[in-house]
């Protein structure tokens, strides 16, 4: 971070994902310093910050970390954790059971639609669909923006997504979003 009034440099960290904690940090990086918080205070308290279950939460499962945003059932967080994953090196892996927003049916279809299709843009190694029903319309999103079939597995649990998972062989690490 750079004060306009010194000029000088100074380093924080994070563990959050996602641009929009930037600005949150940064906001409460200002706020600190606007109170007189020493700048060695603010670096720890952020350093310090963890992420809300369920929220991009990233976890080190050995075969794989998983980023977990399944709090975010939301077409605006469903989108931020495809921005997340797009970041990351190695495979990427995107596992949803689909958008379940509180709204229409018919919303609900073109929401799920319309996540295949930014699914698609981000083209990740492997998709993994939890319920066959359920995510039918993520699934013509994905087709219908030239996603190869071939890399999109449909299961019933989502058990069944962590053994997929599993078996990938990549000398990478495995990058999975669940949403």
């Amino acid at each position: 971070v750079i004060f306009k009034r010194n000029k000088e440099k100074y380093p924080f960290e994070t563990k959050l994902l996602g641009n929009y904690n930037v600005y949150n940090i940064l906001s409460s990086i200002a706020l600190g310093k606007r109170l007189g918080i020493p700048i060695e205070n603010l670096q720890q308290s952020i350093k310090m910050v963890r992420q809300i279950e369920g929220r991009l939460e990233l976890k080190d499962f050995k075969y794989m970390y998983q980023i977990d945003n399944t709090f975010n059932t939301n077409p605006i967080g469903a989108k931020v954790g495809l921005d997340v994953l797009e970041l990351m090196p190695g495979k990427k892996v995107v596992v949803t059971d689909g958008i379940n927003p509180t709204a229409s049916n018919e919303n609900e279809k073109q929401m799920n639609h319309i996540y295949g299709s930014q699914i698609a843009k981000l083209n990740p190694d492997l998709v993994i669909l939890v319920g066959e029903r359920q995510t039918k319309h993520i699934f013509k999103g994905l087709l219908e923006n030239n996603y190869d079939k071939n890399n999109i597995y449909v299961v019933k649990r989502m058990n069944d997504a962590y053994n997929l998972i599993q078996k990938i062989k990549s000398k990478e690490k495995v990058y999975a979003l669940f949403e």
